[in-house]
């Protein structure tokens, strides 16, 4: 009986999806079990498919996985690493020639968010600005959903948003160094970080809880080992853009839950949890 690997696909193209079949031959070996993938289209999608028990294994967005954690639906297997480290910050993009010049210049402007799930895309922007005044509930002139993070940057690029929120990686001067805007056709340029609030923990590879957990140890190594395989590097940074995984650790989640728990309980964004 074949496992199910099932990951957020954001309309990936065909080439993506025959790499990530091979990535998971690849880990299926390994682990001497066999993966098929399921492409959801968004991360609240592919939390509702794991808390139905549709799903053995999904690489998991931090909000998506604290979710299913807290309700008893996952076990951790491996956190993403890339650079060396394990988070990730959220930016907020405008135009170059925006007027909007500080957050508080939000205010009246239309948003473009990925999706309820993500923590860099939608729920950490919404509390950062309301610790700094804005209340992310009536402060804009519209709100749209665009289900992935090229989505947001495009909209703004073509200018159907006036500003987004996406991920970014930070050097040590807080710098960006690698951000979904960066290598997308037409955003050169074009864009310019107004806000940046973080971090973020990276995200998780998680099987079901009730799977067999000799299965879940052989899943882990498989996944850590495919990193470091020639080919499987190649596919893990091109379709996950992550250099390695590690052993699950508990990094920055305990902060994430906390802050999640305290904005939901002020009303700051509808319920994510998943839906049956």
């Amino acid at each position: 009986m074949p496992l199910v690997f099932a990951y957020a696909s954001h309309a990936a193209s065909s080439a993506s999806k025959k790499s990530m079949k091979e990535l998971l031959r690849l880990v299926g070996d390994a682990a001497k079990c066999d993966l098929v993938a399921r492409e959801v289209l968004t991360y609240p999608d592919l939390a509702a498919a794991m808390d139905r028990g549709e799903v053995d294994v999904a690489w998991l967005p931090p909000v998506s996985f604290i979710l299913l954690d807290k309700r008893g639906k996952v076990t951790p297997l491996v956190n993403h690493h890339r650079g060396g480290r394990a988070e990730f910050h959220s930016v907020l993009l405008v135009r170059t020639q925006s007027t909007i010049r500080t957050p508080a210049g939000l205010v009246g402007a239309r948003a473009a968010w990925v999706d309820r799930h993500s923590a860099s895309g939608y729920v950490l922007p919404r509390i950062s600005l309301a610790a700094m005044g804005i209340d992310p509930r009536t402060a804009f002139a519209s709100e749209r959903f665009f289900q992935s993070h090229d989505a947001v940057v495009r909209a703004v690029v073509g200018e159907k948003a006036d500003f987004c929120a996406t991920y970014a990686r930070l050097d040590r001067a807080g710098n960006p160094v690698r951000g979904a805007w960066m290598d997308l056709h037409g955003a050169e340029g074009v864009l310019r970080v107004l806000a940046t609030f973080g971090a973020i923990p990276s995200d998780v590879i998680a099987a079901r809880s009730d799977l067999d957990p000799a299965t879940s140890d052989a899943l882990r190594k498989a996944f850590i080992d495919a990193a470091y395989d020639v080919r499987g590097a190649l596919l893990v940074r091109d379709l996950l853009g992550v250099d390695e995984f590690r052993p699950w650790e508990d990094v920055g989640y305990k902060t994430l839950r906390h802050a999640m728990i305290r904005a939901a309980a002020e009303g700051l964004f509808e319920s994510a949890e998943p839906k049956k």
